[in-house]
Protein backbone atom coordinates (compact mmCIF):
# COMPACT_ATOMS: atom_id res chain seq x y z
CA UNK A 1 0.00 0.00 0.00
CA UNK A 2 0.98 3.60 -1.32
CA UNK A 3 0.73 6.16 1.47
CA UNK A 4 2.61 9.01 -0.09
CA UNK A 5 -0.62 11.19 -0.57
CA UNK A 6 -0.49 14.54 1.54
CA UNK A 7 -3.98 15.68 2.88
CA UNK A 8 -4.31 19.83 2.01
CA UNK A 9 -6.40 22.66 1.29
CA UNK A 10 -8.19 25.89 1.95
CA UNK A 11 -8.71 27.05 5.50
CA UNK A 12 -11.00 29.54 5.92
CA UNK A 13 -11.06 29.93 9.37
CA UNK A 14 -10.67 27.48 12.63
CA UNK A 15 -13.92 26.39 13.81
CA UNK A 16 -16.65 23.48 12.98
CA UNK A 17 -18.12 25.88 11.02
CA UNK A 18 -14.84 25.64 8.20
CA UNK A 19 -14.37 22.25 8.19
CA UNK A 20 -13.12 20.75 4.98
CA UNK A 21 -12.61 17.34 4.80
CA UNK A 22 -8.54 17.70 4.45
CA UNK A 23 -8.89 18.83 8.35
CA UNK A 24 -10.78 15.73 9.65
CA UNK A 25 -8.77 12.90 7.62
CA UNK A 26 -7.14 10.82 9.69
CA UNK A 27 -7.85 12.39 12.77
CA UNK A 28 -9.92 9.75 14.69
CA UNK A 29 -9.29 6.35 15.67
CA UNK A 30 -12.75 4.79 15.10
CA UNK A 31 -13.70 6.13 11.68
CA UNK A 32 -16.66 5.11 9.59
CA UNK A 33 -15.81 5.56 6.43
CA UNK A 34 -12.31 4.25 4.76
CA UNK A 35 -10.91 5.59 1.76
CA UNK A 36 -8.71 3.31 -0.37
CA UNK A 37 -7.15 4.00 -3.79
CA UNK A 38 -6.82 1.38 -6.79
CA UNK A 39 -3.98 2.84 -9.07
CA UNK A 40 -3.83 0.47 -12.21
CA UNK A 41 -3.55 1.41 -15.84
CA UNK A 42 -3.54 -2.31 -16.64
CA UNK A 43 -7.13 -3.18 -17.48
CA UNK A 44 -7.11 0.12 -19.68
CA UNK A 45 -3.78 -1.21 -21.41
CA UNK A 46 -5.39 -4.60 -22.28
CA UNK A 47 -8.65 -3.57 -23.01
CA UNK A 48 -6.27 -1.22 -25.90
CA UNK A 49 -7.95 1.85 -24.53
CA UNK A 50 -6.53 5.06 -23.27
CA UNK A 51 -3.92 4.91 -20.06
CA UNK A 52 -4.22 7.53 -17.27
CA UNK A 53 -6.48 5.84 -14.63
CA UNK A 54 -3.56 5.04 -12.21
CA UNK A 55 -3.43 8.88 -11.44
CA UNK A 56 -7.29 8.49 -10.17
CA UNK A 57 -7.07 8.47 -7.04
CA UNK A 58 -4.97 10.94 -5.88
CA UNK A 59 -6.95 12.70 -8.27
CA UNK A 60 -9.83 12.18 -6.95
CA UNK A 61 -8.50 12.89 -3.42
CA UNK A 62 -7.02 16.55 -4.21
CA UNK A 63 -10.71 17.40 -5.42
CA UNK A 64 -12.13 16.36 -2.50
CA UNK A 65 -10.01 17.43 0.21
CA UNK A 66 -11.61 20.96 -0.28
CA UNK A 67 -15.04 19.74 0.42
CA UNK A 68 -16.72 21.11 3.07
CA UNK A 69 -18.25 19.22 5.59
CA UNK A 70 -22.11 19.60 6.75
CA UNK A 71 -22.56 16.52 9.09
CA UNK A 72 -20.03 15.50 11.43
CA UNK A 73 -18.32 12.39 9.74
CA UNK A 74 -15.30 10.29 10.43
CA UNK A 75 -12.59 9.28 7.52
CA UNK A 76 -9.48 7.49 7.41
CA UNK A 77 -7.48 6.95 4.07
CA UNK A 78 -5.69 3.25 4.28
CA UNK A 79 -3.55 4.47 0.77
CA UNK A 80 -3.46 3.18 -2.43
CA UNK A 81 -3.08 -0.53 -3.69
CA UNK A 82 -0.59 0.04 -6.93
CA UNK A 83 -0.96 -2.18 -9.81
CA UNK A 84 2.73 -2.78 -10.79
CA UNK A 85 4.59 -5.31 -13.40
CA UNK A 86 1.13 -5.73 -14.94
CA UNK A 87 -0.17 -7.90 -12.04
CA UNK A 88 -3.32 -7.32 -12.36
CA UNK A 89 -4.68 -9.99 -10.81
CA UNK A 90 -2.43 -9.23 -7.49
CA UNK A 91 -3.24 -6.08 -7.35
CA UNK A 92 -7.07 -6.96 -7.95
CA UNK A 93 -6.02 -9.82 -4.59
CA UNK A 94 -5.18 -6.67 -2.57
CA UNK A 95 -7.87 -4.62 -3.47
CA UNK A 96 -10.24 -7.52 -1.97
CA UNK A 97 -7.73 -7.68 1.23
CA UNK A 98 -8.25 -3.87 2.22
CA UNK A 99 -12.00 -4.03 1.38
CA UNK A 100 -12.67 -7.11 3.65
CA UNK A 101 -10.37 -6.03 6.12
CA UNK A 102 -12.46 -2.63 6.20
CA UNK A 103 -15.36 -4.31 6.32
CA UNK A 104 -14.26 -6.96 9.32
CA UNK A 105 -13.10 -3.35 11.37
CA UNK A 106 -16.76 -1.90 11.23
CA UNK A 107 -15.74 0.89 8.26
CA UNK A 108 -17.46 1.24 5.21
CA UNK A 109 -15.14 1.21 2.19
CA UNK A 110 -14.96 3.74 -0.75
CA UNK A 111 -12.49 2.47 -3.25
CA UNK A 112 -11.14 5.50 -5.43
CA UNK A 113 -10.17 4.46 -8.92
CA UNK A 114 -10.19 5.03 -12.47
CA UNK A 115 -10.72 1.58 -14.21
CA UNK A 116 -13.43 -0.40 -14.45
CA UNK A 117 -10.65 -3.19 -12.60
CA UNK A 118 -11.55 -1.70 -9.45
CA UNK A 119 -15.19 -3.60 -9.55
CA UNK A 120 -13.41 -7.24 -9.71
CA UNK A 121 -11.18 -6.42 -6.37
CA UNK A 122 -14.17 -4.36 -5.08
CA UNK A 123 -16.47 -7.74 -5.23
CA UNK A 124 -14.11 -10.09 -4.23
CA UNK A 125 -13.20 -7.63 -0.72
CA UNK A 126 -17.47 -7.92 0.00
CA UNK A 127 -17.80 -11.66 -1.29
CA UNK A 128 -14.71 -12.66 1.55
CA UNK A 129 -16.44 -10.43 3.73
CA UNK A 130 -20.10 -11.88 3.73
CA UNK A 131 -18.72 -15.68 3.47
CA UNK A 132 -16.28 -15.21 6.91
Amino acid sequence: MNHTFKWQGRHDGDGEAHQRIHHIMNKTQHAEFALIGFSSDEGVKRNKGRVGAADAPDAIRTQLANLPIHRPVSLVDLGTVTCEYENLEQAQTELAEQVANSLQNGLKPIVLGGGHEVAFGSFNGLFQYVQA
